[in-house]
């Protein structure tokens, strides 16, 4: 998928658009995954349900590109790694 399908789906997502964000989930629920698998080992897809629950709440109020969305995903992916390492 291009940057420029990304930028679409992340406008129509951040409006409020479920079609957009699932467009945004399919491009980058892979990578989000392989990096909670080292992160949190089985758990993984537990974390990333979270990490996208998160990103999906919180959605409305992001403001940026597409590169920032992904650093704002990986860091939601983050975050929520090392909430399951502390339970």
């Amino acid at each position: 998928m291009s940057d420029d399908d990304l930028v679409v789906a992340l406008q129509r997502a951040v409006k409020g658009d479920e079609t957009g964000f699932a467009v945004l989930w399919r491009a980058l629920q892979p990578a989000v995954l392989r990096y909670l698998r080292v992160v949190c080992g089985d758990a993984a897809e537990d974390v990333a349900s979270e990490t996208w629950l998160q990103a999906a709440r919180d959605l409305s109020s992001f403001t940026g590109d597409v590169t920032a969305f992904r650093v704002w995903l990986f860091r939601i992916a983050r975050h929520r790694g090392i909430d399951d390492r502390r339970r």
